[in-house]
């Protein structure tokens, strides 16, 4: 009886979702990155982002994700407050939210390349800040 019960937690855990408005802004920022030519990236890219990570293109779309949502700032740097504070919509306990934002909220090379870096990361970790695809 112990066990489907853990394996009950465990399973609400990993399957944790954002509220509705979050992911509805989300794939705001997306659909918003997506009109304009110049971060526009082909989906099948952005759906295997890991194979995908060294794509110039899937670089400038994941910084303007990261910038639309927050997590980088206009000139690059990484804004961590945000980055916990999403982090923190799914991941209820804040010594593991702190956790994860240390881990991903690094900056490595370029702007795009932390950009990529930090969301492979954040879904690496259960937190499954992704938008709909089309």
């Amino acid at each position: 009886m112990k066990t489907v019960i853990l394996f009950a937690i465990v399973g609400a855990a990993l399957a944790a979702k954002f509220p509705p408005q979050e992911q509805q802004f989300l794939n705001q920022v997306h659909q918003r990155c997506q009109a304009n030519p110049s971060t526009y990236c082909n989906e099948d890219l952005l759906k295997n982002l890991g194979n995908n990570r060294d794509n110039t293109q899937v670089g400038i779309h994941m910084l303007c994700m990261s910038k639309g949502a927050g997590f980088q700032t206009q000139n690059g740097d990484i804004d961590k407050n945000v980055l916990r504070s999403k982090i923190l919509m799914v991941i209820r306990d804040q010594g593991k939210a702190n956790e994860i934002t240390n881990k991903c909220g690094v900056p490595s090379g370029t702007d795009e390349t932390t950009a990529v870096t930090m969301w492979i990361c954040l879904v690496t970790n259960q937190v499954e800040y992704i938008p709909e695809f089309n």
